[in-house]
C-alpha cells in the first residue's frame, strides 16, 4: 500500500494539523493514535501498514497527528480539551465528511474522542475506545498515576528520551527492530520539550464529568490481563457507568450473556429477546452476543432438538 498523501487541516484556533484520507467505503473512520504519532514515519512500521491496510478495506480511514506532535503544529501554550477536540472536527471538514465512527486507544486519544462523542452526537456514528481516558488518579477514578508517579516517570523518559530503552518494550519475536523503529518514531515526533508539554497538558486534562453525556453506540476495549486490574468495571467506568452503553466484552460479559440466556430459555421466554431487553440494546446486537456466547465460549444450552451444533457448521 503506497503511503498516503498528507494534508493539513486548520482549526478555529489556528492550529494547522496534519492528517491522512485513504480506503474507501459506506463509512468513516476517524483513527485517534495514543502517546506520539509521526504519520508519515509510522508506514515504516509494517505491523502499522497492516493494520492500516485491513482498516481502509472496506472503510474510508482519516488518520491524523494530534496537535502537538508529528507533523501537526507545536504547543506554544497550554490548551484545554476543547481547544484539542477541534482537531478532530477540522479533519472531517477538511475530508468534507458529515459524521464518523470514532477509534482511539493510548495517551490522549480516547479522552478526545469521547469528549468529541458527547459534544458533537449528531457527528459522531460510534465511539470505540480502550479504558485510559484519564491519566490523572484521583478519588473517582482509581486508575492511572498520582502527581508524584507522573513526575517521577516524565523525567525519566525526558532523561532519555529517544533512545531504545525509553521505549520500555521488548522486541516481538517477529519482529527483532521493533524497539528501534519505536525509539525513532519518539525522536521523528517530539522534541523533549514538546513531548513535555504534551504529556502536562494531557495529565492535567479531566473527561470524567463529561462521560455520562455520550448517548452513541459505544465499545470499550480492555485487554484482559494488562494493567486494568478489573476491565469490566473500567470499560463501564470508562464512558460513564450509568448508562447502557459502554461494553467490556470480556468472557465476563458473555458469562452474563449467557445466565440471562439460560434464564429465558427456561422459562420458555424468546431467549435473544431476553437479552436485548436486559442490556437495551438492539436484538441485532443482542443475536451476535449470543452466538459468540454460544461458539466460542461454550456458555450456551443444546438446541430444542437436544443436540449441539457440530463445530464445523456453527463457523460457516
Amino acid at each position: 500500500m503506497d503511503i498516503p498523501k498528507t494534508r493539513w487541516a486548520r482549526t478555529q484556533d489556528g492550529a494547522d494539523i496534519a492528517y491522512q484520507d485513504f480506503g474507501q467505503g459506506p463509512m468513516t473512520l476517524v483513527v485517534i493514535h495514543g502517546w506520539v504519532s509521526h504519520l508519515e514515519f509510522y508506514w515504516e512500521q509494517p505491523r502499522y501498514e497492516r493494520f492500516m491496510r485491513r482498516l481502509s478495506a472496506g472503510t474510508r480511514v482519516l488518520v491524523f497527528d494530534k496537535r502537538g506532535i508529528g507533523m501537526s503544529d507545536r504547543l506554544t501554550a497550554a490548551v484545554d480539551l476543547g481547544t484539542r477536540m477541534d482537531d478532530v472536527r477540522a479533519v472531517m471538514d477538511a475530508a468534507d465528511v458529515k459524521r464518523a465512527a470514532l477509534l482511539a486507544w493510548g495517551t490522549g486519544g480516547p479522552a478526545m474522542a469521547a469528549f468529541f462523542a458527547a459534544t458533537h452526537p449528531e457527528r459522531t456514528v460510534a465511539l470505540c475506545i480502550d479504558p485510559f481516558v484519564q491519566c490523572r488518579r484521583k478519588p473517582d477514578w482509581p486508575y492511572g498515576s498520582t502527581e508524584q508517579e507522573f513526575e517521577v516517570d516524565l523525567a525519566g523518559e525526558l532523561a532519555i528520551w529517544g533512545e531504545e530503552v525509553a521505549t520500555g518494550y521488548d522486541d516481538p519475536p517477529d519482529d527483532p527492530g521493533f524497539a528501534a523503529w519505536d525509539s525513532k518514531l519518539g525522536r521523528f515526533a517530539a522534541t523533549p520539550a514538546s513531548y513535555e508539554a504534551f504529556a502536562r497538558t494531557l495529565f492535567d486534562t479531566d473527561v470524567t464529568d463529561i462521560l455520562p453525556a455520550i448517548r452513541v453506540p459505544t465499545l470499550v476495549l480492555a485487554k484482559e490481563g494488562s494493567a486494568w486490574a478489573n476491565p469490566d468495571a473500567a470499560a463501564r467506568e470508562a464512558v460513564g457507568h450509568d448508562r447502557p452503553g459502554p461494553r467490556h466484552l470480556g468472557k465476563e460479559w458473555f458469562e452474563e450473556v449467557a445466565l440471562i440466556y439460560r434464564d429465558a430459555h427456561a422459562r420458555g421466554d424468546p431467549p435473544t429477546l431476553a437479552v436485548a431487553e436486559h442490556f437495551r440494546t438492539s436484538y441485532s446486537t443482542a443475536a451476535r452476543w449470543v452466538g459468540r456466547a454460544r461458539h466460542e465460549y461454550r456458555l450456551l444450552p443444546k438446541t430444542r432438538a437436544g443436540k449441539a451444533r457440530s463445530s464445523t457448521k456453527s463457523r460457516r
